[in-house]
């Protein structure tokens, strides 16, 4: 996608292009938006956060991985306000380490209750979730109907559910008002696939980070082998969460090297956009989860101090 900016005068016209690549730049000091910085339950605490997902309102949902819940904060909050969990269990007001969220566009909120096996569906405002995937009771499997420690969830714009199954090496697709799910993505070329994230301008467009390989893979729906990798063990140390922005370029969490990457369409050559460097403030250790606002600015979790960042598109 390319952004034309035009100048009128009274003789000539002149057009700009926008470099959808090199032109994208984020402040290196980032902004606390969630969490006081310090480890805690408190509603200001955050405990190792893993996942952020930021709505068109710009209202920022964390899962607060280590307290077993999803915080919410608004615009502006200084206290975030618990939506579903905040003990930990396999009850349905329960969550038992999540590492992943997302909304469909009905405004309901899936949790990858990840220690429980399992899929939850919220329905806001209610906090007691239903299983669309994996089990009722937190037990793990291999079958087509359960699922072993899935760490992320998207949905397509059909209502399809994909979830990474962490442990049993493959991405899962569940249709719509379904319980049992069908690989959508094989587990011959994964790992630990970790993160997923959707092309939303596209049909069948996805980008899975392998934490085992230490890549990153496009794939496409129903197709058995990835269209284009991202990245090896000697580029990545832990790659967890993806992301892809308006102009459809990868971004990539590295966890253990404090940083998130990038990469431009059509480009296999990363580049660092936050922290990795002294030069990035704060300091941040395991970024993991990163998402978009609806002005672009990059969302990143830190586990140490405990927070999300804002990043400020420049």
């Amino acid at each position: 996608m390319i952004l034309y900016a035009t100048t009128t005068q009274t003789t000539s016209t002149s057009t700009t292009s926008f470099d959808t690549c090199n032109g994208i730049r984020y402040n290196t000091t980032g902004i606390r938006v969630a969490g006081d910085g310090t480890e805690g339950s408190n509603p200001s605490q955050l405990k190792e956060p893993r996942c952020v997902y930021v709505d068109a309102n710009d209202t920022v949902y964390v899962c607060d991985t280590i307290n077993a819940r999803i915080q919410k904060w608004t615009k502006g909050a200084v206290l975030g306000t618990t939506v579903a969990g905040g003990s930990e269990g396999a009850n349905s007001n329960q969550l038992k380490k999540p590492r992943g969220l997302t909304f469909d566009q009905n405004g309901n909120m899936y949790v990858a209750d990840t220690e429980n096996h399992r899929v939850q569906r919220f329905r806001p405002p209610s906090n007691i979730g239903t299983t669309v995937a994996g089990s009722t009771t937190g037990s793990s499997g291999n079958s087509d109907s359960l699922l072993d420690l899935p760490t992320n969830v998207v949905v397509d714009n059909s209502g399809n559910l994909y979830i990474t199954d962490y442990n049993n090496k493959r991405v899962m697709k569940y249709p719509s008002n379904t319980s049992s799910g069908i690989i959508a993505f094989g587990s011959v070329s994964f790992s630990k696939p970790y993160g997923i994230a959707f092309q939303s301008n596209s049909t069948n467009q996805f980008y899975v980070s392998d934490e085992g390989n230490k890549n990153a893979a496009g794939w496409t729906s129903g197709v058995s082998t990835p269209s284009a990798t991202y990245g090896s063990s000697s580029t990545f140390n832990q790659a967890t969460s993806v992301a892809v922005d308006w102009y459809n370029n990868l971004y990539v969490a590295d966890t253990n090297l404090n940083r998130v990457t990038m990469f431009c369409v059509g480009s296999s050559t990363e580049k660092t956009v936050i922290g990795g460097t002294s030069g990035s403030t704060p300091s941040l250790i395991e970024t993991t989860g990163i998402a978009f606002d609806s002005k672009m600015n990059l969302y990143v979790t830190s586990k140490t101090p405990p927070a999300v960042y804002k990043y400020l598109r420049i």
